[in-house]
């Protein structure tokens, strides 16, 4: 007769265990899809301007899973320095919307070295400040110490600077558009109007009235573009 064969039964407190263990295993590899998951989301979530409409993150496409990503990212040769955030040292409404402005271009440039595998750092509002500003904002206007000035503050500090002082009374606007002429030295005509405009639009962002003017007020506007063409007989032949 041949030898029996040993058969081994696996215990209760084995089989817990292994299940245990299974669930453990199991756990961690859906901890680390997540995190995965919500890492790339961040790299692939746009830089938005605080000082700018919102700009929704754009969504995962439906049935299509973000959670396992082929790494397909390359060495970059070369790579230029990220620019350089502003740096606010003003006092005025006039300086903190020229502050905007820089800020806004710097998230623009920032954006183009965005790729799926790297989001570049954004400087935070408060940290793009001089320090003596800083302390002086906040001591004049804030009244408490800096550090307790979060970054939605002072987002919101700069903000104020957007509201048009004299939004409905253009006597102001009116009196700084007499200085408003076209520069006839340059020889293209649609360089002179250009640059008309270009002017005519840096007197309007110098009262914040720029898109409340063309908002609400398009035909003085072209009151204002119509006063001043160059030569005089230009203008009057234009004007009739």
């Amino acid at each position: 007769m041949g030898r029996r064969r040993s058969v081994r039964h696996t215990s209760f407190s084995e089989l817990t265990e292994n299940f245990e263990r299974l669930n453990v295993e199991t756990d961690n590899e859906a901890a680390d899809a997540a995190h995965r998951a919500a890492a790339a989301r961040r790299m692939s979530a746009p830089i938005v301007n605080p000082f700018g409409p919102s700009t929704p993150v754009p969504a995962s496409p439906g049935g299509v899973s973000d959670v396992s990503m082929t790494d397909v990212s390359t060495p970059v040769l070369n790579a230029p320095n990220l620019p350089a955030a502003p740096v606010y040292r003003g006092s005025t409404f006039e300086e903190r919307r020229t502050f905007m402005r820089q800020y806004e271009a710097y998230t623009i440039a920032l954006s183009v070295f965005q790729t799926p595998a790297n989001r570049p750092f954004v400087m935070p509002v408060m940290a793009c400040i001089d320090g003596d500003t800083r302390r002086r904002i906040a001591m004049f206007e804030f009244g408490c110490a800096p550090e307790t000035i979060t970054d939605e503050q002072w987002v919101q500090y700069f903000l104020e600077a957007n509201v048009p002082v004299d939004r409905d009374n253009y006597l102001t606007i009116d009196e700084a558009m007499k200085s408003l002429r076209m520069n006839v030295k340059l020889k293209e005509a649609q360089s002179r109007m250009n640059q008309l405009q270009a002017d005519m639009y840096k007197i309007l962002e110098a009262h914040n009235l720029g898109d409340d003017m063309f908002r609400k007020a398009p035909r003085r506007i072209v009151g204002y573009l119509l006063e001043a063409l160059q030569p005089v007989g230009f203008r009057e032949i234009v004007r009739h």
